[in-house]
C-alpha cells in the first residue's frame, strides 16, 4: 500500500530527495567543474524547477502527468498495457472504469491487500466492523469509504478502501453517493473475502455515523447485522440540530438558555462519555 500511496500523492520530501540526488551526482549545470575553494555560484530553484522534478519523479514511477489520472489507473490495471503494475492489480479486488459517454457511469476502485484480507477474517468475522466515509481526499471529485477492524491493542486496522467518483453533474462531492453504490462495493468486498470452512465472512456488529445510506447498504449485505451509532457522530448531529433550532446568537435570550441547558442535560444522560 505504501507504493500505491506514493503513486497517488507526491510530497515535498520527494522533491528534496531528488534535489539532493542531483547535487551529489553533480548533474546540475556548472557542477561538473565546481571547485569548493574557488566556487562563487549559487542556484535558485524556481517553481518551474519543482514542476520539472515532479514530472520526472512521476515518469520514473510510470505516471504520465500529461494524461488525466483515470487513464493512468487504467494502464496500471490492464495486463495488456506496457504500464501494467502487477503489485497494484493484485491489491485491487474490484475496478470499474468510468465511461465518458455515460452520465451514470462512475470510476470505482476497491483496494485490499492480502494482509488486509487476513485482518478482516481475524478481527471482524463474527466481531465488529467500523465503516466511515471521508471526502476531499484529492483535487478530483472522488469519495473514499474505509472499512476498519479493531486489533488486540484496540487500534484501528484498515481492511478495505472503497474509492469512487461522484456522479456527473453532482455539485456537492460529499452527497455523491447512495445506498446502491455502497451496496455494490460492499457486495464486491464480501465476494472477494469468500468463505472459510464453508462459512461466509460475516460481521456481527457494525458502527457507523448517523447516515442511513451506509446503514441501509450494510443490512442489504448482512441482514442480521446489529447496527450501532458512533457516539461522536450522534453528539455532533444533536449539537448541529440544537444550534439550528435555538439560534442562540451573540446575546441569547434567557428562555433559550434554559432550553439549551435542559437539552444538554438530557444529552449527557443518554450519551455518556467514555470512561477511561
Amino acid at each position: 500500500m505504501v507504493y500505491i500511496k506514493n503513486l497517488i500523492s507526491f510530497s515535498i520530501a520527494s522533491i528534496q530527495a531528488r534535489n539532493a540526488e542531483l547535487c551529489c551526482a553533480r548533474a546540475y549545470d556548472g557542477q561538473s567543474a565546481w571547485n569548493a575553494a574557488t566556487a562563487n555560484i549559487w542556484y535558485e530553484f524556481l517553481p518551474s524547477d519543482s514542476s520539472t522534478l515532479y514530472r520526472k519523479f512521476s515518469s520514473e514511477n510510470g505516471i504520465d502527468t500529461r494524461k488525466q489520472p483515470q487513464y493512468n489507473i487504467d494502464d496500471w490495471l490492464d495486463n495488456n498495457s506496457p504500464f501494467y503494475k502487477a503489485e497494484i492489480a493484485e491489491a485491487v479486488f474490484y475496478y470499474g472504469a468510468r465511461i465518458a459517454d455515460d452520465p451514470t457511469s462512475r470510476l470505482r476502485i476497491c483496494i485490499q491487500t492480502k494482509e488486509m484480507k487476513d485482518a478482516a477474517w481475524k478481527y471482524v468475522h463474527k466481531k465488529q466492523l467500523l465503516l466511515d466515509g471521508t471526502f476531499g481526499i484529492c483535487d478530483s471529485r472522488v469519495l473514499l469509504f474505509i472499512a476498519l477492524g479493531i486489533d488486540e491493542s484496540n487500534k484501528g486496522v484498515p481492511l478495505a478502501f472503497f474509492l469512487f467518483s461522484a456522479p456527473t453533474g453532482n455539485r456537492a462531492t460529499h452527497a455523491g453517493y447512495d445506498i446502491e453504490i455502497l451496496h455494490e462495493l460492499l457486495g464486491k468486498w464480501h465476494e472477494s473475502l469468500g468463505t472459510k470452512d464453508g462459512i461466509a465472512f460475516t460481521p456481527c456488529v457494525a458502527i457507523t455515523d448517523t447516515d442511513t445510506k451506509e446503514r441501509g447498504a450494510l443490512t442489504l449485505i448482512w441482514p442480521n447485522i446489529w447496527l450501532l451509532l458512533c457516539k461522536f457522530h450522534v453528539r455532533q448531529c444533536w449539537t448541529n440540530h440544537r444550534k439550528k433550532v435555538l439560534k442562540l446568537g451573540q446575546a441569547p435570550e434567557f428562555p433559550k438558555l434554559q432550553v439549551h441547558s435542559r437539552l444538554m442535560a438530557i444529552e449527557e444522560q443518554y450519551v455518556h462519555p467514555i470512561q477511561t
